[in-house]
């Protein structure tokens, strides 16, 4: 069985460092070759064919190619070049047509492929997915496995027709689970329970690649204008300096200090900048420092508003209404007074979204509703605090978005509560959500729990669609806008 037969990754490349040598270039193609791999050469066509022709001729008597129709992301991908040639010829000629099946994107589905190509014997399934799903092939498996655990689940799923999400173990309160979820926890459990139970509750993430990258990922990038941010207002705490004043004082002399204090931030702080190679290091304080000068040029020319900073990085805590002992927390990156008023500055790495509006009026962005809240909570003698996002990457300016009106937090927390009180973590797929009258939400997003909540396979839209009027009945019609007016304002 060859698998991934997708043009572009098939054979597995590996891609050459410009800055090789000729001599260590040629070296290190001679060893990459006795392991299977090639680098990315003009040969590469010419090397799939060789590699194809190797594997067809020392195969079995039966060879089945897997032709993936997408990537890990989504997007559609194309059989390899010599895969094409060998379909079209098939295409052509009528008795050469090999059996051609679609494979399922759920993992039932293709154990239940894989098992018909074999129904006698079973043995294109793995031994534990044998087990599962046909527990008569359990006497054909080889050595002293207990499959009592796999044989357990499959009768509860087949009892329980609520298997896909409902989890009564999981629901609050319970001494076992968290006592405090941060807001952009809620975010992951209002866009989707069933993304939120497995990477919040269960502590699962998917597993990638670990690959050399000269640029830092979005997460790292983030992390570092983040912490630059904080040391470069902390430092101004005891000044009076208002944030306009700060901007002045920073972009002086073509911006010095703020040369001076990415130098000692980024060589101090930061182990994604310091481990990279010295000209690699570089690169990414020259960035940081064009990020973060536009961002003060704005404030120097009143893009973004002027105020006195408060302070930076800051928690604030507050308990979940109708769930006692549970705790609501959000980390505030800034908070700015300005003409007698609070506001909560949230720094976003990226562009402002195209939907910003959309997605906080659907719930999928709790931060502009539940961090006023948090401070005013924390902070009484204020009656009110504005939120505005400050969007640093994209290909225009660094801008700054004010997010008015944000509706009832505590009507939302009630909402979300309601999943959390009975272990409802169902999948929130854009097909069931369509099915439900939900346009255009874009909840799923192609996560690494596909599989998990098997949205790809025949049957899915209608069961879960089921499921969500029964179980979160409420949080559907929010989603439709017919729940909770103040939600949705």
């Amino acid at each position: 069985m060859i698998l991934g037969l997708a043009s572009g990754r098939f054979p597995v490349r590996i891609e050459e460092d410009p800055l090789l040598s000729d001599r260590a270039r040629a070296r290190l193609s001679s060893l990459v070759a006795q392991v299977g791999h090639r680098l990315p050469m003009k040969t590469a066509a010419s090397s799939e064919m060789n590699l194809l022709f190797f594997l067809l001729n020392t195969g079995a008597d039966l060879v089945h190619w897997v032709i993936p129709e997408t990537d890990e992301t989504g997007r559609a991908v194309a059989p390899t070049p010599w895969v094409q040639r060998y379909l079209h010829r098939w295409e052509r000629e009528e008795d050469a047509k090999p059996k051609r099946d679609r494979l399922a994107r759920g993992p039932a589905e293709q154990a239940r492929f894989l098992y018909e190509l074999d129904p006698a014997n079973g043995s294109f399934l793995p031994p534990g997915l044998a087990a599962c799903l046909y527990p008569q092939l359990t006497v054909a498996c080889p050595g002293a496995i207990r499959y009592d655990y796999l044989l357990a689940g499959r009768r509860s799923r087949l009892a329980d027709p609520d298997w896909l999400g409902i989890i009564p173990e999981a629901s609050f309160p319970s001494p076992s689970l968290p006592r405090v979820i941060r807001v952009t926890e809620l975010e992951k459990l209002s866009r989707c329970p069933f993304q939120f139970y497995f990477r919040v509750l269960a502590g699962l993430e998917g597993i990638s690649p670990m690959e050399f990258s000269e640029d830092l990922d979005a997460t790292e990038w983030g992390s570092l204008l983040h912490s630059l941010f904080d040391q470069i207002l902390k430092s101004y705490d005891q000044s009076g300096c208002s944030v306009r004043q700060i901007a002045a004082d920073i972009l002086w002399e073509d911006g010095r200090k703020l040369s001076e204090a990415i130098q000692a931030f980024a060589t101090d702080d930061s182990l994604a900048v310091c481990l990279r190679p010295p000209l690699l290091a570089d690169l990414i304080r020259t960035r940081l420092f064009k990020t973060v000068r536009a961002y003060w040029e704005e404030v120097l020319s009143g893009a973004i508003p002027d105020g006195m900073n408060v302070r930076t990085e800051s928690r604030n805590e507050a308990e979940f209404p109708t769930l006692p002992g549970l705790w609501v927390s959000g980390q505030l990156d800034r908070l700015d007074e300005r003409r007698g008023e609070l506001v909560v500055l949230d720094y976003k790495s990226g562009r402002e979204p195209e939907h910003l509006n959309e997605e906080i009026r659907l719930g999928f962005r709790l931060q502009p509703i539940l961090y006023p809240w948090l401070l005013l909570r924390n902070e009484p003698s204020f009656e009110e605090a504005g939120f505005s996002y400050v969007f640093l990457g994209g290909n225009g300016r660094p801008k700054e978005v004010a997010v008015p009106g944000t509706g009832n937090a505590e009507q939302w927390l009630v909402l979300l509560s309601a999943i959390l009180k009975r272990g409802a973590y169902l999948p929130a797929s854009n097909e069931a959500l369509e099915q439900l009258g939900v346009e255009k939400a874009n909840a799923c997003q192609y996560c690494e729990c596909a599989s998990l909540c098997r949205r790809f396979e025949r049957g899915f839209r209608s069961r879960v669609s089921s499921l969500l009027s029964e179980h979160l009945g409420d949080r559907v019609k929010s989603l439709r806008g017919e729940f909770g007016d103040s939600n949705a304002q």
